[in-house]
């Protein structure tokens, strides 16, 4: 049986752009870029999704501000209907104030089954740092809602930034609950260089959050979410049983997963080591001036040359090392864990427990499963990946 594939669909254009994202987005545009960008999406995925060796199981439109949009996707979707399995999970990313009736309607109906609302936070001073553009009152509102078309439900919630207090993260965390919001995706504030809060930061006009509050928070979501019912899948994520997101954990496990769109990365296991990475330019223009492809060759299977001709940039430094640390980085802050199968497959090496990695095991901060064929952190762990994630692949000789 095949491993499962996710498809991304990146949407660039918002209403306005707030400022901590760094992703690829635009506010200027008009219908004319909307239908043209759409176009090559769909003649992308006429091309790409053909050559695929398994079904897609999962599609995520993201942004971007994909819930800007509706009836426009119906274009699309001619084409995913053909081309993705018949259970797949489509989910898209929608903002509070998208979430009308007649939007949720046409989403519905034309094959989304799962929406995630960026919520960020339910206090309006935050809102106000955040730049976002609704209120608590939109967001409540947005949510109970979705509820009505929409069984599966995510809300993204945002903590560490400036002003928030535990009692507003508390409230956050009470008010999803309180809607029986089912997945939930928590992520403490970055500073990305490219942004106004964080070259603000940089200029050291505007402090974040240090890691003892972040940890502090994470450590106050981890008691009031497991107190309630919710499963933690991994370090960012929480879901009420059966809702996990199956797009998720394509890219914990290492599977394979393509993106389209500008600044849509995509991943192949071709059945090498490494696989390769392809990525997009995150520049709308740049993406729209990119050779539009031409069909597979006879060999039928998606390669790095297929994505090279439509304008993508192919990772040409990845090598064993990169791919260990991918996986490591992905996978260790789930709670399925690390293959160690997988691991020394990738790596075409040995594992061989560091003195830190066997202390952590016989401490409890790292487990293995019975059959000792998976590596995991214990959530209180997670937290800390990055620095457990170094152990792990110097653990590899």
């Amino acid at each position: 049986m095949e491993s499962p594939v996710a498809l991304y669909i990146h949407i660039p254009f918002c209403h306005a752009l707030c400022h901590y994202c760094d992703f690829s987005k635009t506010a200027n545009f008009d219908s004319t870029h909307v239908h043209t960008y759409f176009e090559r999406i769909k003649h992308h995925l006429e091309l790409i999704l053909p050559g695929l060796k398994a079904p897609v199981s999962s599609v995520f439109f993201g942004g971007g501000t994909p819930g800007l949009f509706a009836k426009e996707y119906r274009p699309i979707f001619q084409v995913l209907r053909r081309l993705i399995a018949d259970d797949a999970e489509v989910s898209l990313e929608a903002n509070p104030r998208n979430c009308s009736h007649e939007n949720l309607a046409v989403w519905g109906d034309l094959g989304f089954n799962r929406l995630s609302i960026g919520i960020q936070t339910f206090d309006e001073a935050g809102l106000k740092f955040l730049t976002r553009d609704h209120t608590t009152y939109d967001s409540e509102a947005s949510i109970r809602n979705s509820r009505k078309y929409f069984k599966n439900v995510n809300v993204d919630l945002i903590y560490g930034w400036n002003g928030q207090t535990e009692s507003s993260w508390e409230r956050d965390l009470s008010v999803v609950g309180e809607l029986g919001v089912p997945h939930l995706s928590l992520y403490n504030l970055t500073y990305e260089p490219r942004t106004p809060i964080g070259r603000a930061h940089h200029r050291g006009r505007l402090a974040g959050a240090d890691e003892v509050s972040l940890l502090a928070y994470y450590e106050r979501a981890r008691q009031v979410l497991g107190a309630t019912g919710y499963l933690h899948e991994e370090v960012s994520n929480w879901s009420q049983p059966g809702f996990s997101c199956r797009h998720n954990w394509v890219y914990w496990s290492g599977g394979t997963f393509v993106g389209i769109g500008a600044g849509a990365h995509g991943f192949i296991d071709d059945g090498t080591a490494t696989g390769f990475r392809y990525a997009f330019s995150k520049d709308l223009r740049a993406f729209l001036r990119a050779p539009a492809g031409v069909p597979l060759e006879n060999s039928g299977l998606v390669h790095s040359a297929f994505f090279s001709q439509m304008g993508a940039e192919i990772d040409a430094d990845r090598d064993l090392d990169s791919a260990l640390t991918e996986y490591v980085g992905s996978s260790l802050r789930t709670a399925k864990g690390a293959s160690l199968q997988r691991m020394a497959a990738i790596s075409l090496r040995t594992f061989r427990p560091r003195a830190s990695l066997r202390r952590g095991l016989a401490e409890g901060m790292l487990e293995m499963d019975d059959e000792r064929t998976y590596l995991r952190l214990k959530p209180a762990e997670w937290f800390r990946e990055n620095a457990w994630a170094v152990e792990v692949i110097l653990s590899f000789v």
